[in-house]
This record gives structure tokens, sequence and C-alpha cells, in this order.
């Protein structure tokens, strides 16, 4: 078995522009009590590889294997206990001894919804995923390079066609058991509270994930490549060989992909109980479901403890977690704190511990001023999964039309763009294709990147052809139309349709006015396809920084495929869907990379489906009494701000 050692990860600093000012929340949660064990030394942990290059990493430097049969080493890797993290390769001596008790808070920008784990919402992992388990994982503190560990599986075998997967389940890991809020919103007759979860419960779950039902309400994060291969593929397909109450379960995929492994540790594949899924399904259907929050019931450190909407969300740990001695906190709040002026100041003067969750990170000026006034409080700092740009609604004038959909990302200035968000020195946003970061493995080099349209300088060239582009459109001297730019309210979303409307305008003679809404809003005009071009995600928000994960939105075929999107020419669509299963599939990473860089330049000089204008990378505040916070580099925010079980608190 290939062995791959956790790496330090060495993130590059990023700030947003913002203000200060004031907002107080109550402290809570009793004296730490230190942890009595002290670990003993044992081997060097090894880890299932992710078998996929990254971003710091050269063409060629890590291989993409053939699967072959393997089993997980005898050590374990899942870290079962409190004592068993001290010989963790990524414990910090300077943290010291974990200690029990306390109440981690968090701020958010978004407003919670009571969602469960059958339930759509791409920002459920903060509150939700602390409550369940996965077959494999992601380790908290290795993040996505340090590959796929046990979790509710305590190994698992890979035939040597590499299309079927064998996972042997922990026996006697518990759902968890009634508590009182179920009889106070009246669950009271919820099944399977306190039961053992066997192979019946992991099936259950797989097939659900990969229902159309599931697939059209997670869209992208659906990981339909994986799921389809498993139960739309007629040889592919799940089963319980020991029987519904066995303890082993075996996954056949119709076709090998180079993510499969990895794509099993994704956040939302959570094993859910059989009976409970069916009862949510058939008594909660999706309008009721979403109402209510304590629906959840998973095997994991933490259940649900109250929610005020759109005020604070808790969860609070659940005795009897499988993992001996964790979690070491008592509760975990999430605030809603819009307004970053007031977020600021609370994380300031000690009221909320994490001051992030994506857009929600600390501004420019509250990064300096945080870097000045405050320096035994430290940053978090790390790479988004992906950038901040437009999105064109291809299906109505004028971005139907290809040549003014050019034109519109031509007078773009990228470099521009960095160079206005990096003060003193300090970058928020990274220099980017539509999809990676310019220089990747996954994408051309800087020198050829610098020739594209819309990445030359200097920018008269570009400036002039975008101009005759819009000449042939509308002829010389032609009336030029009124377009929209649909933006969320918070300023680093603003300030993008603020540069586009001063270039369109400038350069091509477009007329650009804001739609400036809250969020939830905006994301219900966006998914209506009610815009002309909104602020978005071109650098497209994923779990694993992988080429699978990255251009799945862009197949039109996939559930997930946006309405926007859907007006670019059929032949150039149809090539476009062919190159993204030709990447999903291809297991020669030299090969695969070269699929990813044609790929990339299509979408970023031939569809103009969007314009991404960075990488973007956040900051996150934390304070000096937290432990055990590492976040993982390229990976979706919602799991950068995932409460795990070992985090703890001296306060």
């Amino acid at each position: 078995m290939n062995t791959k050692p956790f790496k330090k990860i060495s993130p590059m600093l990023g700030i947003l522009m913002g203000l200060l000012l004031v907002v107080a929340v109550a402290c809570a949660g009793e004296d730490p009590t230190p942890v009595p064990p002290t670990a003993t030394p044992k081997p060097a942990p090894t880890a299932t590889p992710v078998p996929a290059p990254t971003a710091t990493l050269a063409p060629g430097e890590v291989a993409a294997p053939e699967p072959t049969a393997t089993e997980v080493p005898e050590i374990d890797l899942s870290y079962p206990s409190a004592a068993s993290l001290l010989d963790h390769p990524e414990y910090k001596a300077e943290w010291g001894e974990p200690v029990y008790g306390g109440v981690v808070k968090y701020r958010t920008v978004w407003p919670q919804t009571s969602n469960c784990a059958a339930c759509n919402s791409t920002y459920r992992h903060l509150y939700v995923q602390p409550q369940y388990n996965t077959l494999v994982r992601y380790d908290p503190w290795g993040g996505f390079e340090a590959g796929v560990h046990p979790d509710l599986a305590k190994s698992w075998d890979i035939s040597e066609d590499g299309l079927t997967y064998t996972f042997h389940l922990r026996e006697g890991i518990k759902f968890r058991d009634a508590i009182p809020q179920d009889d106070e919103f009246g669950l009271s007759d919820m099944p399977g509270r306190g039961e053992e979860v066997t192979c019946e419960d992991a099936k259950a779950s797989i097939d659900w994930w990969g229902t159309d039902e599931w697939g059209a309400e997670k869209g992208g994060m659906s990981r339909a490549s994986l799921l389809d291969s498993i139960n739309k593929d007629p040889n592919g397909g799940t089963s319980c060989p020991d029987g519904p109450d066995g303890y082993t379960l075996v996954v056949k995929t119709g076709y090998k992909t180079a993510m499969t492994m990895a794509n099993f540790a994704l956040p939302p594949l959570v094993v859910l109980n059989k009976e409970q899924l069916e009862w949510t399904l058939a008594e909660h259907p999706k309008q009721a479901r979403t109402k209510n929050w304590y629906i959840n019931m998973g095997t994991g450190p933490f259940q649900a403890e109250r929610l005020e909407q759109d005020v604070v969300t808790k969860i609070s740990k659940r005795e009897g977690y499988w993992r001996d001695g964790l979690p070491f906190v008592d509760q975990a709040h999430f605030h809603v704190i819009k307004d970053f002026s007031t977020a600021f100041t609370a994380w300031a003067s000690g009221q909320i511990d994490i001051m992030g969750q994506g857009s929600g990170s600390l501004q420019s000026g509250q990064v300096q001023q945080a870097v000045r006034d405050f320096p035994d409080k430290p940053l978090h700092v790390f790479n988004h999964p992906g950038g901040l740009g437009l999105e064109y609604n291809t299906n109505r004038p004028p971005f139907d039309n290809q040549k003014v959909r050019q034109a519109a990302d031509m007078v773009l200035d990228r470099q521009e763009w960095v160079e206005i968000n990096t003060t003193a020195g300090i970058p928020n946003a990274a220099y980017a294709t539509n999809n990676w970061l310019v220089g990747d493995v996954w994408t051309h080099s800087k020198e050829e990147v610098d020739q594209w349209h819309g990445f030359r300088q200097p920018k008269d060239q570009d400036n002039a052809e975008a101009l005759a582009l819009m000449d042939e459109v509308y002829g010389v001297g032609g009336e030029r139309p009124t377009v929209t730019c649909l933006t969320r309210s918070e300023q680093n979303y603003v300030d993008i349709c603020l540069y586009a409307k001063a270039k369109w305008e400038e350069y091509l003679g477009l007329n650009v006015k804001l739609n400036t809404t809250e969020g939830v809003v905006e994301r219900e005009l966006a998914l209506a396809c009610n815009f002309d071009t909104h602020v978005a995600w071109p650098a497209a928000l994923v779990w694993v920084y992988d080429p699978s994960h990255k251009y799945e939105n862009y197949h039109s075929e996939k559930p997930g495929f946006p309405c926007e999107r859907q007006g670019v020419e059929a032949g150039l669509q149809s090539k476009i869907n062919d190159l993204i299963i030709d990447v999903d599939r291809e297991m020669d990473p030299e090969k695969r990379a070269g699929i990813s860089r044609e790929i990339d330049k299509i979408l970023s000089q031939e569809a103009y489906y969007d314009s991404a204008l960075e990488y973007t990378v956040l900051v996150y505040g934390g304070q000096p009494w937290l432990k055990g916070v590492i976040l993982p580099t390229n990976g979706t925010y919602a799991v950068h701000a995932w409460m795990h079980e070992r985090y703890w608190t001296t306060k």
C-alpha cells in the first residue's frame, strides 16, 4: 500500500476590505478540566493517499495509481481516544495538554436554516456535520492532502480491478439516543434512536445520496460521478453479504475514477439510520423537514441543543461518543452576526472565538488592526477552494451572445484586481484562471496564461479587441444595452460588481446597474436565472482540489448544471461534457493533467460562461485560548469551519 505522511501547509496570507465597531455575545461554559491520560508513543501513522496532485505540486510529483487490492494497516489511523491525539503528527506542543469543558463560539454571516443531514443546505456542515460520521474521513488536523482515514469503517479492501470496495464497519457504534428536544418538537416517534450502526444503515445512506431527488437538491456538491457509478450504472450497487445486521458493506462501481476512494470521505456522505431516513422522507417531506433541525440523529461527537432562527445555533457534547474521551468542549455556538464591524469587535473583545466562514472572514482593515493591536490573537490563513467573479446568463440578451461575453471578460484586468486587493504587501486574492491558480498543475503555466485574452498585459490590445467585438454586435457607435449586476450585500461581493461596472462602462459603453440584496434573496434570483450577470464563484467551491470536482458543474447532463449556462453553443457544450467524463475516469496523472488543461482553456477562452477575477484567500480570527485548530487549505469553507471533536478551550 502506498503511504503518505501528513504535510504541514504553508498557506498564503490574504485579506479583505472592511470597517470596525461592536456587539456582545455572552460567555458560557464551566472551567476546563484537564484530560487525565498521557499517551504512550506508537508508530507513525500512515494514510490511504488521495490520488491526485495538489496546487503546490509539480506535474507528476504525486501519482494517481491504478487501484489494487489493499488493506488499511494495523495502526489505527482514526485516533480513537483523547490520549492518542498526543501522538498525532500534527499535534502542536504549544497547545499544551487538552482540557475538558467550555464553549466554542463561532461568528457566521449566513442566515441559519433548520436543516437535517437529509435536507438541502450547502451551509449545513458547520453545525450539522459534527453530529455525524462518514465511512472514511479526512483527518481534521491533516486535511485533504493527508489522505483518507478510517471513520465508521475500521478498514476496507479494494478489488484488483478497482471496481469493488468492501468496507468493514466498527461494531458497537450507536446513533444518538433520545434527547428532551425530541418530545419538545414532536419527534417522540422518531425511530432508530440508540440503535447500533449496521450494514443496512450504510447501504441505505449511499442509496439515498445517489437518488435524483438528492442530486437535484445538492447539485454540484452531490458527487454525482461516484454516486452515478454506484446507483445508476448497471454494474454498480451496494449489498450486505453478511445480512442487513452484519458489519460488511460491499460497494460496486460501474467504472473506475481517479477520486473514488477520496469521494467516500466527503462530508455530505454521512451514514444515516435506515429506519429514521425512511421515516424522515415519509413523515417530514421537504417543505416540513427543512423546518425541523432536531431531526438530526447521527453517530458523531455532538448533538442538537438549540436553534434560535437567524440568531444562534447550539450543539452539545454527546455522552458516550465512540472515540473515547472526545469531544473536549461541552458545546459549540454559531452566532449569526452579519455586520462586519460588530463581529470584529465581538472577536477583538474575546466574546467570539472564531471569526470566519468563507465570506465572513476578516476584512483587510480588520486584519491590519488585528496584527497591530492584537498580536496575541492567532490568524488562520489559507486558500479558499475557489474564487469570486461574475457569471453570465447565457439565456437572455446581452450575454446570450458569445461575443458580448468575451468582450466583457477581456476588459477585466486580473492582475490589477490582485493589486487592488493587496494591502501592505499582503494579498487577499491570487492570480487565477476560471478554475485554478495560475501555474497550477491542472492548468497552463503563467507564461502561457499571460498570453490569453483577458490576461494579457498591457491591457491595450484586449480593450481594443473587446470594443471591436461590441461593434460587430451593435455597430460602430450603436446603442449599447443596460445590464444589471446581481450581488449579495457583503462588501467583497459588491466590490466585484463595482469593478465590472467601471470597466464595462469605460471600455464597452454598457450601462451597468447594481441589484444588491441579502444572500437568501440573491440565491433565489440566481437559481431562477433572474439576472444578467451576478457575483458568484466561477472558480467553483469544491470539497477537494481536483478536476473531478472542479468541472462537474460544467457538465450539462449533471443535476447541478446551472440554468444560466444552458445557452452555450451545443457543439461546444458536447465537447466539454466529453472532456469532463475523460478527466474523471483517466487514471494516468500526466494524461489527466493534460485533459484538465484543455478543459480550463476552453472554459476560460471559448465558452465564457463566467469570468473569474481571483482565487480567494481567507483569514479567520482565532483566540489564544482556543486549541486544536488547524484549517486545511483548498477545502470548501463549510469544512474549514467544521466544529470537530478535537477543539478545546483554556478560557
